[in-house]
């Protein structure tokens, strides 16, 4: 039997209502976002509009470098990237939304558990991240948290006129960067707009801070944006939306230079697709209805360019790896009294299904993926300085294979929030919360021979069938404080303190039963199996002062996690981080400075990596600086210099060097 402690949150809301002098029976119900964001606050980090301009990221990479312990991490070329939160990372460990179009599928070459998403930065209007498993809305993959991407809407141009738009032009000195980006937006009515998006982005290889080209590090790509917002009647809302990109690169399909670390070259080309439709109601008073349902597509060519040291394989050889993915969420909120205690229910159901198919004797595992759960979720106000928030999810899973190996299952996934304002300016936070992974398809294994030879030494690798696989599951504790302190109308120190472990039960691992050398022959045999637990475990904070045109930022992290079967360390475990931020702004708003350092620890390599590029990752520290000028309410230009000081670094767990000094400039007119 499982005791359920308690742990931290960002719970801002909830702590302001626990707060308020509004007679509970008189408040309608809080506004709930589509993608079941407005009423999941627990752990809540947001990257904000202001916050995108301001990074000027032409990778994601850059866009969560001061979100603590979020990272993206690179692919191939600049434009696909993989999430990790909190030491957790990949397809069935973080939740990534487009727009309420989850992005969850397997789709790299032989079969890894990297997770490819591709956004444009040049549509983004905000981000949420929610770290942990605390979320009920998703049940299958939401370990490490979720990362939802929200694009511009109609209505963020058109208001009291009825057409509007943006253009943004730039480039970067670095990689020869070449950006373009148009919106355009128009209203039928008050109650009906419509946007359309374009953007292009071309980027050359880089070069790292020691001047070297990091060879096959660029890519291009076409996107495109559409969007539907209409209010048929009072209380109803619908929107709709439509995204397509085009992106070609030349490379390997994990890392950039591949025509330096493997036997061949190819030429990819990816056409990523998404749409969704979500319907709300909200009639006079306390009822929230919503429901949504999205379809997704990524098509991936792989064609063979050059073949080298003996590689398999004919230039022109072409490999297909297509993922499909169809889903959707309904919920009900609503707010219930009992005597002087308010309850804020909320009830839904959700679900998604993926299939993958791959190239004919392609080295990769095709299927299908099917997770559906329905949970709820109560906020009770049991005083005005403490609120509970309990939640109840019971999550299914299926999955199987094109060979016929499949597995099922079912958890009960429960989560308990505290939330206790210890004063005006001190809240104290806390949760407890399950989270599952269900198997991959490249886990679900009925047995295979391959044989290998290079370089005159052949490898024969024997995989036994999985046995039995059943799905991961964490138990994640969290407690912080949050605490806003104003020293005048313009003034202030905000900030947050987060403690945080997660624990996680049958860990699935490719286990090493036996190895044999004969001469140059080497048999390995293994097996995928579930061989315990390990722990994940760290802090982080957010630290903000206001001292009216002037504010300072600081944003620290840092975990630690290992297997408790070996004591071996997790390879998914980031380096120690930490973010500082000073800026300065005129009275009027039209000039902003900042100056920004970025510093991380050094960290020995594990697995894979290990022989690739060494046993460690250096620390290293990292200055940048932004400038903007409004020349109008409707024109800027912004400036950035990354990499100030041209360091050569490579980032932990990745293959190529990082980009060295990099100058962007961009020129926007809003009309």
């Amino acid at each position: 039997m499982r005791i359920i402690t308690l742990a931290p949150v960002f719970l801002a809301c909830s702590a302001a209502y626990a707060q308020s002098d509004i007679d509970p029976d008189d408040r309608v119900l809080d506004e709930v976002t589509v993608y079941g964001v407005g009423f999941e606050e627990e752990g809540l980090l947001e990257i904000t509009t202001d916050d995108i301009n301001r990074l000027m990221a032409n990778t994601l990479d850059e866009l969560f470098r001061d979100s603590p312990n979020v990272e993206a991490l690179q692919g191939p070329g600049r434009q696909f990237f993989d999430f990790n939160i909190r030491g957790s990372e990949g397809a069935g460990n973080v939740v990534v939304s487009v727009d309420g179009v989850e992005k969850n599928m397997v789709q790299t070459k032989h079969g890894t558990t990297f997770n490819p998403v591709f956004v444009v930065p040049d549509f983004l209007k905000s981000v949420n991240i929610i770290r942990g498993p605390v979320s009920n809305t998703f049940g299958t993959g939401s370990v490490g948290g979720r990362v939802h991407f929200e694009n511009v809407d109609p209505f963020d141009y058109v208001g009291a006129q009825r057409f509007g738009g943006s253009v943004r032009v730039g480039g970067e000195d670095n990689g020869d960067g070449r950006l373009i980006t148009g919106i355009g937006a128009g209203q039928v009515s008050d109650n009906l707009g419509f946007l359309l998006g374009v953007s292009s982005r071309e980027f050359d290889s880089y070069e790292d801070g020691d001047g070297n080209e990091v060879l096959n590090s660029g890519s291009d790509s076409l996107n495109f944006l559409a969007k539907t917002q209409w209010s048929p009647a009072p209380g109803w809302d619908v929107e709709a939306s439509y995204s397509e990109s085009e992106i070609e690169y030349v490379g390997s399909n994990i890392f950039a230079q591949s025509n330096q670390r493997q036997d061949a070259d190819f030429l990819n080309e990816v056409v990523d697709r998404g749409s969704q439709i979500a319907v709300d109601y909200r009639p006079r008073g306390t009822l929230h209805v919503h429901g949504g349902v999205f379809y997704s597509t990524t098509d991936h060519e792989e064609t063979l360019l050059e073949s080298r040291r003996g590689a398999g394989g004919d230039p022109g050889d072409l490999d297909d790896r297509d993922a499909e993915s169809i889903g959707g969420q309904a919920h009900f909120s609503t707010i219930l009294n009992f005597g002087q205690i308010r309850h804020d229910v909320t009830i839904g159901i959700s679900g998604t299904r993926d299939e993958f198919t791959y190239s004919e004797g392609a080295n990769d595992t095709g299927g299908d993926r099917l997770g559906y759960g329905i949970f709820v979720q109560d906020r009770i106000a049991l005083t005005d300085r403490l609120v509970l928030i309990p939640g109840l999810r019971y999550e299914r899973f299926d999955v199987s294979t094109e060979e016929g190996a499949e597995t099922e299952g079912g958890e009960w996934l429960p989560k308990l929030t505290a939330n206790f304002s210890l004063s005006d300016a001190l809240v104290l936070m806390a949760t407890y919360a399950d989270g599952l992974r269900a198997p991959r398809l490249n886990e679900l294994i009925l047995g295979s021979v391959s044989e290998r030879t290079r370089r005159g030494s052949t490898t024969i690798t024997i995989r036994l069938p999985s046995e039995d696989i059943e799905a991961e599951t964490s138990r994640n504790v969290e407690v912080g404080l949050q605490w806003r302190v104003p020293f005048g109308d313009a003034t202030g120190f905000s900030g947050n303190l987060t403690f945080f472990r997660n624990d996680f039960s049958d860990r699935i691992d490719d286990v090493l039963i036996d190895s044999v050398v004969d001469g140059n022959t080497t048999t390995n045999t293994s097996q995928l199996q579930n061989v315990g637990e390990a722990w994940i475990q760290g802090v982080e904070s957010r630290l903000a002062f206001d001292f009216g045109a002037v504010d300072l930022a600081v944003n620290l992290a840092y975990t630690d996690g290992e297997r408790e079967d070996t004591g071996a360390e997790l390879n998914s475990v980031r380096p120690a981080r930490g973010t500082l931020a000073l800026g300065w702004e005129n009275a009027d708003g039209r000039i902003r400075l900042q100056a920004e350092v970025e510093s991380f620890t050094d960290k020995d390599e594990v697995g894979q990596n290990d022989n690739v590029v060494g046993d460690s990752s250096d620390g290293e520290t990292i200055a940048n600086v932004f400038a903007r000028y409004q020349f109008s309410d409707r024109a800027y230009v912004n400036l950035r210099v990354n990499n100030v000081t041209n360091v050569s670094y490579r980032r932990f767990d990745q293959i190529d060097p990082s980009i060295g000094r990099t100058i962007r400039g961009e020129i926007g007119l809003q009309f």
